[in-house]
């Protein structure tokens, strides 16, 4: 299995291969570079890279080596940042960053955005900030598997070379709007020195509709209420209205699909026929 997504979520791999006649015994290490390759011709395009971080023999009368690792993109978790940022454009925030904690990564396919922000983070981990960018700016990142940044408006990519339809789709699994993770109430508190940093940004039309839904943000970084407001301001943009959501199984069918795309889903058993992230 390969997972590969935005940053923040599911980015790992796992391999299981048979070697009761020990084959691949002492042939794998920690570190070693894992790629899978698929297209429908020569099947040299690259999906997948990451890094093993984990060998295991699992037991019975032959037994399995289990290869479990990273995608690039887990490296953000390795370095912590203490940086600060005075109105600066999001995008080069992020080039930064990328200059400044992650040797051999690049970032030609960074969108030069018109948000700017304003921030300081303290041993921070690099993850983490690059979060925070996405919510200011509403925007999503991602890592291919040529360690280069990708950074753009959320919902600004339509795919337009493949579509999952009906023939290709094996199931669609509770697709739809879910309040659950509706938060229309945002609590920050941050740290000035020995001053606490406190600000409430909240919505009352989402309030009258699905009730008053709380979210506390803690963050010690965030040392002006302006900061405060701006990471206040950005996750109630983002949360204060239901999406839709659900899970879609299918054949792999394309090469095209990169984390972020919107692409045209058409099932007709559900009527289904719309663009989704």
């Amino acid at each position: 299995t390969f997972s590969r997504g935005l940053v923040g979520e599911d980015n790992g791999f796992e391999i299981e291969l048979e070697n009761s006649g020990e084959k691949y015994t002492g042939e794998f290490s920690i570190g070693d570079t894992v790629e899978f390759t698929h297209d429908y011709s020569n099947g040299t395009t690259s999906q997948f890279k990451g890094e093993i971080e984990y060998i295991q023999k699992k037991g019975g009368f032959g037994f399995t080596l289990n290869i479990k690792g990273s995608h690039y993109t887990s490296k953000l978790l390795d370095k912590t940042v203490n940086k600060e940022y005075t109105n600066s454009l999001i995008s080069d925030i992020l080039k930064n960053l990328v200059d400044t904690y992650l040797t051999g990564f690049t970032y030609t396919n960074v969108l030069t955005t018109t948000t700017s922000a304003s921030v300081k983070w303290v041993n921070k981990p690099l993850f983490d900030c690059v979060l925070d960018l996405m919510k200011l700016g509403d925007l999503d990142c991602y890592v291919d598997n040529d360690k280069d940044f990708h950074l753009f408006l959320k919902n600004s990519i339509v795919n337009q070379l493949d579509a999952l339809v009906y023939t290709d789709a094996v199931d669609i699994n509770d697709l739809g709007q879910d309040a659950v993770d509706v938060k229309n109430k945002i609590i920050v508190y941050g740290q000035a020195g020995d001053l606490p940093v406190l600000y409430t940004s909240q919505d009352i039309p989402s309030q009258t509709s699905f009730g008053v839904k709380e979210k506390i943000i803690e963050d010690n970084s965030l040392n002006s209420n302006a900061q405060a407001q701006n990471f206040g301001n950005s996750d109630l943009s983002q949360s204060k209205t239901p999406e839709n959501k659900g899970n879609c199984h299918s054949y792999f069918i394309s090469p095209h699909f990169n984390p972020g795309d919107l692409v045209y889903v058409a099932f007709s058993p559900q009527d289904i026929t719309d663009t989704f992230r």
